[in-house]
């Protein structure tokens, strides 16, 4: 139990370093690149090890358009959303506005009928919100509202993939359907970086080629990996309570590396959708 409980705390706090990460690549990179390679990397990784540890999994045939939904809302939709909205405001604002995500998406599991909130877990949602709007709705505060409001949709449009995807973690291993989705993603992926900006610079400095690596390697491969093993020990009910993690190693980060700067209502905000987060994940 305790390593499964390390391996959930890793993986949060390796997420929550991508902020720190994606904002240094994005010096000298566009977000569509630093998102594909961040994926290509992630894909590379991972989709072997899956294919290894779950090598009698086949998708059937009625899943198959559910996979590529999914992978298109993972990859070119929500984390191209989320890294623009990265390159536009600070990586401590960023990893806070992503604090929402848990109350976000228990809201959507009421939506689509699969979960029931009291009355204590609608104060907390609407805590978050209230947070969000807090942060988000002052364009004189530290940070761009666009890039705000971008983080903000990137949430939504992983709630979505949530929804798409649960019925699809049932009935595959999770780590399997992450890596088939990523796959997926990273190939829809692909036109948009190639295309879109031109092709990639290669002639990078080694800050920035460490960032890509730890972004694809640390931030995703590894992560989903030790997410979904200390998932299998611990359990969707504990496990929730280890998000609270990312945003707050996030606003460490770029407050202390990058000296973002957090004024009165953005810490406000984020104490707000902290709170909210760590009670949604506590009653999960």
């Amino acid at each position: 139990m305790s390593r499964a409980v390390m391996a959930l705390a890793a993986a949060a706090a390796l997420w929550g370093m991508s902020f720190l990460f994606g904002k240094i690549a994005l010096r000298a990179l566009p977000a569509t690149h630093v998102v594909l390679a961040r994926f290509l990397i992630g894909t590379i990784i991972l989709l072997p090890l899956s294919r290894y540890w779950f090598p009698s999994v086949q998708i059937a045939h009625q899943d198959r358009r559910r996979f590529v939904l999914a992978g298109l809302l993972m990859v070119p939709i929500s984390f191209l959303l989320q890294f623009e909205g990265l390159d536009r405001t600070t990586a401590a604002r960023a990893s806070l506005i992503i604090g929402a995500a848990p109350p976000i998406m228990a809201v959507a599991s009421v939506v689509v009928g699969t979960d029931r909130l009291s009355r204590s877990e609608w104060l907390a949602v609407g805590a978050s919100v209230l947070g969000v709007l807090v942060m988000v709705g002052r364009p004189e505060a530290p940070g761009d509202t666009l890039g705000d409001v971008m983080v903000l949709a990137s949430i939504l449009t992983l709630t979505a993939w949530s929804i798409v995807t649960k019925d699809l973690m049932d009935r595959y291993p999770p780590l399997f359907t992450t890596a088939t989705c990523m796959a997926i993603g990273t190939v829809f992926m692909l036109p948009v970086g190639l295309l879109w900006p031109g092709v990639p610079a290669l002639d990078l400095n080694t800050i920035t080629w460490i960032s890509l690596i730890v972004l694809g390697a640390g931030c995703t491969a590894l992560t989903y990996a030790l997410w979904n093993w200390g998932l299998r020990h611990v359990g969707v009910a504990r496990s929730g309570v280890f998000l609270n993690i990312e945003p707050v190693v996030g606003a460490i980060l770029g407050v202390v590396i990058l000296h973002d700067v957090l004024d009165a209502w953005t810490i406000t905000g984020g104490c707000f959708i902290l709170g909210a987060t760590y009670w949604i994940s506590r009653q999960s």
